[in-house]
């Protein structure tokens, strides 16, 4: 924050700088392309140092997305990706970011909204009730770290149960115990005895084909980049169950991170 002053009508101003577009209008400003591995990296580590600095002192974001991350400046320049010169493509001249609009933010110990989240980056437990906390950060920077390296939305929805089959067909089943401790009916409505998504019992043909048409877990990296170890960081993100989710310092520790390549 740069200045804060009063204003006659009787509210208050906050003076932040000046920065650039966010992650999701360069990439819808670039027909959706997606991000280069480099930039993929360098934002994650930013995003997930930016939650452990948050969880540090009890702070839980509550909206993360790539529209709340901005760059620095507007400023681009052309990368040619691949060994032989590959395509050309606009990147940002920076990857500099950071994380705006703590609007929702909340403190853990504080009384808590049932609902958080845009919908498409919003985690499990805050869809089915069982009360969420730091992990539900965690499971958005998956799904924007997914994003930024596809260039498009991991769980492109706006239905409860076709997102959490969309969940399922994604990162796998979700476990029977947390099932029956949900505070939300749907639990009952979309898993059937063992744990399993009732497709065809709760969703039309039309939102059953777009689940079919999900990306399984482990295709959400190509086949080149999983040297790269994004599959682990995702898979350690997305994980269903919140208290086995990595924390933002785990995840940082991860070979996605730590072994560049």
């Amino acid at each position: 924050m740069l200045d804060r002053f009063p204003l006659p009508s009787g509210h208050y101003c906050l003076a932040f700088e000046c920065l650039g577009k966010s992650l999701y209008d360069f990439l819808k400003m670039h027909d959706y392309r997606p991000f280069p591995m480099f930039c993929v990296r360098d934002f994650s580590r930013q995003l997930l140092e930016a939650l452990d600095f948050l969880h540090g002192f009890g702070l839980i974001h509550t909206d993360l997305k790539p529209e709340n991350i901005l760059l620095l400046n507007n400023e681009e320049t052309s990368y040619r990706s691949g060994w032989d010169g590959g395509s050309s493509q606009r990147i940002p001249v920076t990857t500099k970011v950071k994380v705006i609009d703590f609007g929702g933010a909340t403190y853990d110990n504080e009384k808590k909204s049932s609902i958080v989240n845009t919908r498409q980056y919003r985690a499990p437990e805050v869809i089915l009730g069982w009360g969420w906390s730091y992990p539900s950060d965690l499971w958005s920077a998956g799904c924007i770290i997914a994003e930024l390296y596809a260039g498009e939305l991991l769980f492109a929805t706006h239905d409860n149960a076709e997102h959490l089959a969309l969940m399922e067909r994604a990162v796998g089943p979700f476990p029977k115990d947390l099932l029956d401790r949900s505070t939300s009916s749907l639990a009952n409505e979309c898993f059937d005895s063992h744990g399993w998504h009732k497709i065809r019992g709760s969703l039309s043909s039309r939102s059953i084909e777009h689940v079919r048409k999900m990306v399984p877990g482990e295709q959400m990296v190509a086949k080149q980049d999983r040297p790269t170890g994004l599959g682990r960081l995702l898979r350690a993100l997305l994980t269903i169950d919140p208290k086995r989710r990595a924390t933002a310092r785990e995840a940082l520790a991860l070979p996605f991170f730590t072994q560049l390549g």
